[in-house]
């Protein structure tokens, strides 16, 4: 799928088509209309690639920073999917208020931040607010799951991507949460990535 990508967006990386497949999969038949939001959405890569992988799908993806939002815009012209892919500026629920979707997916910030200035140059190289996860790398995934309930339809799912360490974290969040049939997929790499569940 092509895309344009610009130092105000995070570059996709080949673990992240697991948060794809694992949302495809979620899906038992993928012909059926399907309400899917995807939350800081950068480059719209997800949003896009989910909307092309389930063809009756439509979607809107959130994104706080208005730079990172116009390339997603391009993106889903480039790919003719605006008109199925809405991409709305704001901090994480704030554009969807009182919405309910059949699918969630989210690729946050989960970067501990005392870790950021100890990463590879190639991945400092990226926008900070992408990266930053908050002291523990945590704090987006507690904000999500504030109000991930509040937007899912009964029997609709959540796809959670994070960092290899951080797998046992996010199920007990979801376990809290009330979430059934927690799943834990590996990335291409073999390392624990996403992390799905079913509303109740």
């Amino acid at each position: 799928m092509p895309l344009v990508i610009e130092p105000s967006v995070l570059v996709p990386r080949p673990d992240t088509e697991t948060v794809v497949e694992v949302a495809r999969a979620r899906r038992a038949d993928r012909g059926a209309p399907c309400r899917v939001l995807d939350l800081c959405t950068g480059s719209g890569a997800i949003a896009l690639a989910i909307a092309k992988e389930l063809p009756a799908a439509t979607g809107i993806a959130t994104e706080l920073s208005p730079a990172a939002a116009a390339i997603a815009r391009t993106n889903a012209e480039l790919n003719k999917l605006a008109d199925r892919v809405e991409i709305r500026e704001g901090d994480l629920w704030v554009p969807v208020a009182g919405e309910r979707f059949d699918l969630i997916i989210s690729n946050p910030p989960y970067i501990p931040t005392a870790v950021i200035a100890t990463l590879s140059a190639e991945v400092r190289r990226e926008p900070p607010m992408a990266l930053d996860g908050g002291v523990d790398g945590l704090v987006f995934y507690d904000r999500i799951f504030g109000a991930a309930r509040e937007h899912l339809e009964p029997g609709g799912a959540l796809v959670l991507e994070h960092g290899f360490d951080q797998a046992d974290a996010v199920r007990a969040r979801f376990e809290a949460a009330g979430f059934r049939d927690v799943t834990l997929v590996n990335d291409l790499g073999k390392n624990p990535r996403v992390t799905s569940g079913i509303a109740p």
